[in-house]
């Protein structure tokens, strides 16, 4: 459905109408409570496409459980940029493109009705907050049974004919209007009403068969049948423009402030294509604080038009464009449209962050014949003459791949209709943990979420663990553990989610003596400590010679290395109780690049230590008083060496190998 024509001073393509037996012969939403009460625009207004407007949406909130509201038709005639004034004329697209980026839609007792006083809220400094967001709107087409079928979805169909009550085609007894042909006479009587039910068996005079609308109008309760009258299915005027508001979006809280970004502030004008069913759009846009709130956002839906019938749309987030070149997707998304109209599709991210880039790319394919499926906003007289085109922001492209430039300083002055919807929300942020850990170990949760937010909760595997910012967690099962953090500030919240490898411990050794030495059972590997927790460097085998009584105890590790310590053992032999002022332990053995040379731990006497080859040259020579110390032979070469260790008394001597 390509959109030449911008107000309903028009002469409209009427198709065929049909009509199945699927519906109950006679339905009236009234009986139902879906309809609110006829209101008045007066005789000197031409406002009546915002009442019809407001007739459908209040129609659609009773019907989707909202309740009863009296919305301002004065939102919508005083608050768009469009060139006709509040009383002269108006359309569809005009309630969509004010509603669309929320303009709206305020109450009655918000934005009283006056014919004579043009004063948009909007414009104040502190302007009412809306009834709700009405983002959506269908296009039904000119058909007896999806008129009918829309009627039972939504509760009311906001329509456009023409009116020109005359002798021949209104029966002033009965309220019934029809009218076999239009002509110049009737453009300037294009009127807008609400269909709110239909009757299979209303006859009207001169029409080829029964059958017409129940029609709300908006001239007061004295004007017709208390407000209402009866239309034929077959008037060649009825059905010409058929909208209904599908779906409302709540109001967010306080906190979460809604932003809508978008270029084509007067909406769907035109449409653009290459000669294809397929098209594509590209528009950029960056996020920004607003009202005072310096807080992330999260994109919550992308809007965009179906130019006709039976389109699908889909859509590609990214963040970043380098010629022709888009990169770094982060959503997909797509919708098939039954109907031409405004959609959204709905995301579900995680929190942007300020200043990011949204490269939101759409790909419109319509049925055969649909040449020209991209939706645009251009200059049109008479309506959109406010238009100043974007500049470096919209492209469009016949395959997705090579973008061309639109906007101001290019020739194709016209901008994209892609809207982006955002509310503020929280940002997650939790502080870096091991990629791994042992069973039992403690680890320190920690949020280091900066923007503002209400509230948060840490979960473990799903289950619930703390509020509280920072919390020690004890690893208590193994396998892969996940760590949520999830922060709200309003309705919104955002996800941090790491993971952590837990690996089993070992099973906690036995320490056990067999003659002169330490034994434990196997494990990957060992280390040997004194009891005072003194590693004994290069005691790593699972066996332990000590040089002295005393109290040792071992620690074995698994291959993650997770290891157990066993309990203290005290060690006593008798073989090794009178020991030499020099003896020592020499490892390891054979050794790379360093050697350590282990004394009687209670031996603190000067000692000289001297390392030779085997051919009886002196590489190293020191005195030393303790009983540990480390030779570097990093620099020596492979093979077999000795170690002379002397005191006033006694030398003793130990050879080694270097590998």
């Amino acid at each position: 459905m390509k959109k030449l024509l911008f107000y309903f001073a028009i002469i409209f393509i009427v198709v065929p109408k049909t009509m199945l037996s699927q519906f109950a012969s006679s339905y009236d939403s009234r009986t139902l409570g879906y309809v609110t009460s006829v209101k008045d625009q007066g005789l000197t207004c031409g406002a009546c496409w915002a009442f019809a407007s407001c007739a459908a949406l209040e129609s659609s909130m009773l019907k989707q459980g909202f309740g009863t509201y009296n919305l301002s038709e004065d939102n919508l005639t005083d608050c768009h940029d469009f060139y006709p004034g509040p009383c002269d004329w108006g359309n569809y697209y005009i309630t969509n493109a004010l509603l669309s980026k929320h303009y709206g839609i305020l109450t009655e007792s918000q934005d009283p009705y006056s014919t004579s006083l043009q004063d948009c809220p909007f414009s104040f400094t502190f302007p009412p907050s809306p009834v709700a967001y009405i983002e959506e709107i269908r296009f039904i087409p000119d058909d007896i049974n999806e008129i009918k079928q829309a009627i039972l979805d939504y509760g009311a169909v906001a329509s456009s004919m023409y009116f020109n009550i005359t002798p021949t085609n209104w029966d002033a007894v009965n309220y019934k209007y029809y009218d076999s042909s239009i002509t110049a006479e009737d453009e300037p009587y294009a009127h807008c009403v609400t269909i709110v039910g239909w009757n299979d068996n209303l006859s009207f005079s001169g029409a080829p068969a029964n059958g017409g609308w129940i029609i709300k109008d908006s001239y007061g309760t004295s004007w017709a049948d208390n407000g209402y009258f009866y239309c034929s299915y077959y008037d060649d005027g009825i059905l010409s423009s058929n909208i209904v508001f599908p779906s409302l979006e709540n109001i967010p809280p306080s906190a979460n402030t809604s932003h809508v970004y978008y270029y084509d502030d007067f909406g769907w004008v035109n449409n653009y294509g290459f000669s294809s069913n397929e098209a594509y759009a590209l528009t950029k846009h960056t996020l920004f604080p607003s009202g005072g709130s310096i807080t992330g956002q999260q994109i919550k839906r992308i809007g965009t038009y179906a130019v006709e019938d039976n389109m699908s749309i889909e859509v590609e987030l990214y963040r970043s464009k380098s010629g022709n070149n888009l990169s770094d997707m982060f959503f997909s998304g797509s919708i098939n449209c039954p109907t031409a109209g405004f959609y959204t599709i709905p995301t579900s991210l995680k929190t942007d962050s300020l200043n990011s880039d949204i490269y939101i790319k759409v790909k419109y394919s319509g049925q055969a014949g649909v040449n020209n499926p991209i939706p645009i906003e251009q200059y049109e007289d008479y309506s959109s003459t406010n238009f100043v085109a974007t500049t470096n922001l919209c492209w469009i492209s016949s395959d997705g791949n090579s973008w061309t430039q639109i906007g101001n300083g290019t020739s194709y002055d016209f901008d994209n209709c892609i809207k982006l919807y955002t509310e503020n929300a929280p940002t997650a942020k939790m502080s870096d943990i091991p990629e791994s850990a042992c069973m039992m170990d403690n680890i320190i949760l920690n949020s280091e979420t900066m923007m503002p937010y209400d509230s948060l909760k840490w979960f473990i595997n799903d289950i619930f663990e703390s509020p509280s910012p920072n919390h020690p967690l004890i690893l208590s099962e193994t396998g892969i553990v996940e760590i949520k953090l999830i922060v709200w500030l309003g309705h919104n919240s955002d996800t941090a989610t790491k993971y952590i490898i837990v690996y089993e411990m070992p099973e906690q050794p036995i320490v056990s003596q067999v003659q002169e030495f330490l034994t434990t059972g196997d494990a990957y590997a060992y280390q040997w400590f004194l009891g005072d927790m003194t590693e004994l460097v290069g005691e790593t085998n699972q066996d332990f010679y000590p040089l002295v009584n005393g109290i040792y105890f071992v620690r074995v590790f698994t291959e993650n290395g997770c290891f157990l310590d066993s309990e203290p053992y005290e060690f006593i032999a008798e073989d090794i109780k009178i020991i030499t002022a020099n003896s020592f332990a020499l490892y390891p053995n054979p050794a790379s690049d360093e050697i350590y040379i282990n004394f009687n731990q209670y031996n603190e006497k000067s000692k000289q230590i001297k390392v030779y080859n085997y051919a009886g040259k002196l590489l190293f020579e020191t005195q030393t008083t303790n009983t540990i110390i480390k030779i570097d032979i990093s620099d020596y070469t492979a093979g077999q060496y000795k170690i002379t260790v002397s005191n006033e008394n006694k030398t003793t001597e130990r050879s080694f190998i270097k590998n």
